[in-house]
């Protein structure tokens, strides 16, 4: 039995944590991140690979043994080897309704790192709703790829080729741009069917896979979307080796000098600040597919004819329900 459903009744409980009151639906969301981030390390544990988490994720299990009460995500960091190679297994590891998103298994998506997604769930963020985002969007863990940091006149480098690429890829699949974004979208849609997917994907990662970890001095997170905030960035000594900690009812891997990443990160961390979630902006549904919602709530004509009573018909077209197509006869 997964770890996941042995607790799952005893976790379901509203609680205070920290002076805040945390309800059945923030916990029914942590639920379904939690299911994924087992998920994750049951695939990483089967192929040797290692991860650590990162961020709020890191700080929640030092401080918290868990969520940061105020916290709406999950957070992970693999070291580039590991990141690649998970990469390509998850693909074949991960089934319907769990989900690799990556900008190749879902065009569309423009992003520098990938998530793990559940597509029977919804997480919309209301900040792109307008953009009639058609891709992917169940309750998710990220997972980024953790580099080596080159100098300054490299990392300025990276990011306007990481800007540059994001530009045109976010601009090929705006298919509402009005106006002069439209010529924009015409242009770099060309550019994107001209070049192909697989290209762009590799030219993406291989500005950030230039820098070896061997060769630096520092690692992190270069190609989050703030690559230029050192406080992301950390010793080598200080992340290459891990130990275990508790994350809610889960054992997870944390770098073995969490103080001093977490010291790197967030300064005074043990001092207990509320702070906004970094998703609070999103429509979460533990019980309703992204699609469903998408069409009924945002009328996105796109998924009319997703059933939601078994939600088949759209899977077999688009293959979002997994990472292939998952058909019922």
């Amino acid at each position: 039995m997964m770890l996941c459903e042995k607790y799952k009744e005893q976790f379901l409980q509203p609680e205070v944590r920290c002076d805040t009151y945390i309800g059945i639906e923030m916990k029914q969301v942590w639920f379904a991140e939690l299911q994924l981030l087992e998920k994750f390390i049951d695939i990483c544990n089967k192929h040797g690979l290692s991860y650590q988490l990162v961020g709020g994720s890191l700080l929640g299990a030092i401080r918290h043994k868990g969520f940061i009460p105020w916290d709406d995500d999950i957070d992970v960091g693999m070291l580039r080897p590991d990141y690649d190679r998970f990469v390509q297994l998850a693909k074949n590891e991960l089934e319907a309704p769990f989900f690799l998103q990556t900008p190749l298994t879902d065009p569309g998506r423009n992003i520098d790192y990938v998530q793990i997604r559940n597509s029977a769930t919804t997480a919309i963020d209301l900040r792109y709703v307008d953009d009639h985002n058609t891709f992917n969007q169940g309750i998710f863990i990220d997972i980024f790829p953790i580099d080596g940091v080159g100098s300054d006149e490299v990392l300025q480098k990276q990011e306007k080729q990481q800007q540059f690429i994001r530009r045109v890829y976010g601009s090929a699949f705006k298919t509402n741009a009005t106006g002069k974004a439209k010529i924009k979208h015409y242009v770099s849609n060309a550019i994107y069917k001209i070049v192909g997917p697989k290209n762009i994907d590799k030219k993406r990662n291989d500005i950030f896979r230039k820098v070896s970890i061997e060769s630096s001095n520092e690692i992190g997170l270069v190609s989050f979307l703030f690559n230029n905030n050192r406080r992301n960035y950390w010793k080598k000594e200080w992340v290459l080796n891990c130990t275990n900690a508790p994350f809610e009812f889960l054992n997870v891997t944390v770098p073995i000098a969490a103080d001093e990443v977490l010291t790197k990160t967030y300064g005074n961390w043990r001092m207990f600040e509320k702070g906004m979630a970094m998703h609070s902006g999103i429509d979460f549904n533990v019980s309703k597919s992204y699609m469903e919602v998408l069409r009924d709530k945002y009328h996105y004509e796109e998924f009319k004819s997703y059933n939601s009573q078994k939600g088949k018909k759209l899977d077999c077209e688009t293959g979002r329900g997994g990472t292939t197509p998952h058909c019922s006869k």
